[in-house]
């Protein structure tokens, strides 16, 4: 039920996003898979390439990256994991 809500709250700050081009847009939609695994699984120390981003960074980077949006979705993740 946890992640349902963080999922919900999730849908809700990408429709609230007004640029779709953003970092933090791209973080949330094309890579949402990676907020729902393990703490334990997450990478911490390997960078690696997320398409959509462009970028190199850790998976670790790139949760902190969703999360600093919005405090509420911040809590939820906490929460759910």
């Amino acid at each position: 039920m946890i992640n349902r809500a963080f999922d919900q709250l999730r849908v809700k700050i990408l429709k609230q996003q007004g640029d779709k081009h953003s970092r933090i847009y791209k973080a949330l939609k094309i890579n949402w898979r990676l907020f729902h695994k393990d703490t334990e699984k997450i990478n911490r120390s390997k960078t690696q390439y997320f398409r959509g981003l462009n970028e190199y960074m850790t998976q670790q980077n790139l949760i902190d990256l969703g999360l600093s949006t919005n405090s509420k979705l911040k809590y939820t993740y906490e929460t759910a994991h």
